[in-house]
């Protein structure tokens, strides 16, 4: 059974809340539930790692992900402003535990589809 931990004000905004579910369904490995967040053409760069570009390319990767059994996800911080977001955080699995920092652009800013993500991870 996954374990959620979650920031109490999520519910007080739009953007905050669609974050969170959208963090939810990754550590759940719903790879069709994450990408529905997507522009077609969606941007996903993990610097020093890989550039991800399209949601085709993005599903592949993610189905690779899939086998990974998330034990945790810790949910630190949710912050929007207007098109931009963050969300920083922790997934933990069986035997690590990896903090990330994303940082999310949305088509615009009344838009609930992500046009970019940058994420920054940490492996302990």
């Amino acid at each position: 059974m996954l374990k959620i931990i979650v920031p109490k004000d999520c519910d007080n905004a739009p953007k905050k809340r669609l974050l969170r579910d959208l963090q939810i369904a990754h550590a759940r490995g719903n790879v069709e539930e994450v990408l529905s967040y997507f522009t077609e053409e969606v941007q996903w760069d993990v610097p020093g790692q890989s550039v991800l570009t399209g949601k085709e390319s993005i599903r592949q990767f993610l189905n690779q992900m899939s086998s990974l059994s998330t034990q945790a996800l810790y949910l630190d911080q949710i912050i929007t402003h207007g098109k931009e977001a963050a969300v920083r955080g922790r997934l933990v699995f069986e035997n690590r535990e990896v903090r990330f920092a994303d940082f999310y652009e949305f088509r615009s800013a009344g838009s609930k589809e992500i046009k970019t993500i940058t994420t920054f991870t940490h492996l302990s």
